[in-house]
């Protein structure tokens, strides 16, 4: 998950570099690196089922990683994310877990 999120991060960075603007750029860059080094630290994967994801999280909006959650979901069994539960767990980290279904069943 750390590298598809550094991988995103880089995208988006090298796409903002080619603004005609070099302030805007600098300042673009430096935001798009601050925030994705924010979910690298903050987020991580915790398990994995048939049709499931569970994320720990802290300091990160729960719909910020349902970003991630549709695009896991969509990439593997091609459904759509749903929110199932959200819990507290140890040292204020946070649990998600989305389930991936279809919305025509």
């Amino acid at each position: 998950m750390k590298k598809v999120l550094f991988l995103i991060g880089t995208i988006l960075a090298v796409s903002a570099c080619s603004s005609s603007n070099t302030d805007y750029e600098t300042q673009t860059v430096q935001n798009d690196d601050e925030i994705y080094q924010r979910f690298i630290d903050n987020v991580s994967i915790k398990e994995k089922g048939p049709y499931s994801i569970t994320y720990e999280y802290k300091d990160i909006r729960v719909d910020d990683i349902a970003v991630f959650a549709a695009k896991y979901c969509k990439e593997t069994y091609n459904t759509y994310a749903h929110l199932k539960s959200v819990a507290l767990h140890k040292n204020n980290y946070r649990l998600a877990t989305f389930h991936c279904h279809d919305l025509q069943q």
